[in-house]
Order: structure tokens, then sequence, then C-alpha cells
């Protein structure tokens, strides 16, 4: 079995996908989109080719507000071209470069309550005028490319993009109604605890906190320490410290995601301390053990004579 941690981005172990039991993996675009943030598209790319190399259908999860246009548009391009079985599915909210993201052209799917935004990109800078006309010329260039790349799903011309996107407004397109237009390709998710008049932000954080409840119990640390104190592998105060061990796992990986990275640094060197900590309480014991007299230590287990062969000098 291929181990999750052979998998690494340039700042270590990717945390952003989740392995199928059916030979599938789920990539989760959840957060800001752009370098060094949540969605690093270098990362993100670059998972995506590896991963199209282990795993027979890939399904990309988007919870997104946005972020950086040519980051998107990196994201975007590596899923178009792509040849793996590529499934997208809005859980919660693409807005923004992650409307544009999931309008690529695979086969899309949105949960009932989640909402797709497609607007104007916007930019800013200080300078002359000049400076100013070219920021203008580079938006306008964006509008353009954007428009081109999201027509043929969208099933529009690019100037009936531009007209009916790019005027200066929000668009927001609920499930039922991209459905209708023709944007996706089905509706998911019948059994949500969502507000029913919830605000946009209710549902980005509502499918936020969803996906970090799901990651700590897909970690499945309770039940192997509940197993192991069972069967009397480890002592009633190991049971206790492991069980705090894992409410700072979980803990971590749920800040992760909202914390800024020198508090997720802080967080991780904590959990690294933690560990080690756990690991020379053991070693304690183990060293304590080897100290005590032959009677008292735990009894020696022989292995059966077929499996310690004896050589005999006859």
């Amino acid at each position: 079995m291929e181990s999750k941690n052979s998998l690494r981005n340039k700042s270590g172990v990717f945390s952003n996908f989740i392995p199928g039991k059916d030979g599938s993996v789920s990539i989760l675009l959840y957060g800001e989109i752009g370098d060094k943030e949540k969605v690093d598209p270098t990362d993100i790319v670059s998972q995506l080719f590896e991963l199209s190399n282990r795993y027979k259908a890939i399904s990309v999860h988007i919870n997104s507000n946005g972020g950086d246009v040519f980051s998107g548009i990196a994201i975007f391009n590596a899923l178009k071209s792509s040849d793996a079985d590529i499934s997208i599915h809005v859980d919660g909210v693409a807005a923004s470069i992650a409307g544009v993201i999931a309008l690529c052209g695979k086969k899309l799917y949105m949960n009932q309550y989640a909402r797709l935004m497609i607007h104007n990109v916007s930019g800013g800078c200080f300078g002359n005028k000049e400076d100013l006309r070219d920021m203008i010329s580079c938006i306008e260039n964006l509008e353009n490319t954007i428009a081109d790349m999201i027509s043929k799903r969208c099933q529009k011309s690019k100037e009936e993009i531009s007209a009916l996107y790019f005027d200066g407004k929000d668009h927001w397109i609920t499930a039922q109604e991209a459905l209708s237009m023709g944007l996706i390709d089905g509706i998911t998710g019948d059994k949500e605890d969502v507000p029913e008049n919830g605000t946009v932000d209710d549902i980005y954080n509502y499918f936020n906190n969803k996906l970090m409840s799901s990651k700590s119990n897909s970690f499945g640390l309770k039940a192997d320490v509940q197993t192991a104190y069972d069967k009397g592998f480890i002592s009633q105060s190991d049971y206790d410290y492991l069980n705090r061990l894992i409410c700072v796992i979980t803990a971590l990986a749920i800040i992760q995601y909202s914390a800024d990275m020198d508090t997720i640094i802080a967080l991780r060197i904590a959990m690294i301390w933690l560990v080690c900590d756990f690991t020379k309480r053991y070693m304690r014991k183990i060293l304590h053990s080897a100290n005590r007299p032959e009677k008292n230590r735990a009894p020696k287990f022989d292995m059966p004579n077929s499996l310690n062969p004896k050589i005999s000098s006859q």
C-alpha cells in the first residue's frame, strides 16, 4: 500500500487530498487561491500529475471564494488538459476565479446548497497614467481570456459571456439555476444540514467545518486507542494521554485551514513536542522494565519449534 507521506509538496506532505476506497482520490480546493495560499497552484498542478499516475479517478472538490487570477488560470489549464478521469464538485462556494476553475470542461456537479459566482476581474496599481492604462488593459485582456475559457462550457460566445458576467456585478448562481442553464451535469447532497436561508458565508463555513470533521474522523486514531485499551495493551494513564493527544491532532487539522502560516508553524512545533514527549514516556517505561528483576518482568513468549529451529550436534 502506498504511503500518503510519499507524496510531497515544496513545503512538506500534501494535506489536501483524501484517497478513496475504490481506487479514486479527492483533491480539495478549499480556501484562498494563490501562491503560498491554501490552494497553491504549484502544489495543486504537481499533485494533479502525481495522483493521475496513481489513481483511476480524481474528484476535485471546491469551496473557495477565489483569489489570484493567474494562479487560477494555471489550475484551470492543468485540469482541462489532463487525460485523467476528472470530475469537479462544488461543495459550497465556487466564486470568482474558483468559479472559472469549476467551469474547466470536466464533469461538473454542485451540491444543492452550493453557489457559483462569476464577475469582473479586479485589480489595482499605483503609478502614473500610463501605469493605470496598462492595468486597465491587463484586466480587459484577462476578462477576454476568461470569457474564452468558459464559453464552451457555458454554451455561449465569448462576447455573450462578457456582456452577461463582466458588467460590474457579482452574478450568483444556485445549483438549480446552473442545471437549468446547462452549466452542470447534476446536483448532489440531499442530506446536508445547511440553514435554509443561509448566506454565502454560512454555506462556505459549513462545508469547511464538515471537511475538518470528516478528516479528523478519518484518522481512526480514537478507535485504535480504544481497542488497545480494551485488550490491555495500554494502561489507563496511557489511554488518557493518547486521547488528549488525539484532541490536539484534531484541533490542528481544523485550525490549519483558518490560521496564518506563523500560527500553523507554531502549532506543528507543538505537535512535534507532544509526540516526542509521548515517545520519551515509553522509552522510560522500556528502560524501567529492562532494569527490573527477571521475576517481575512481563512473561516472554517463545517461538514454536518449527519457527525456532535448534542446531543439533548429532
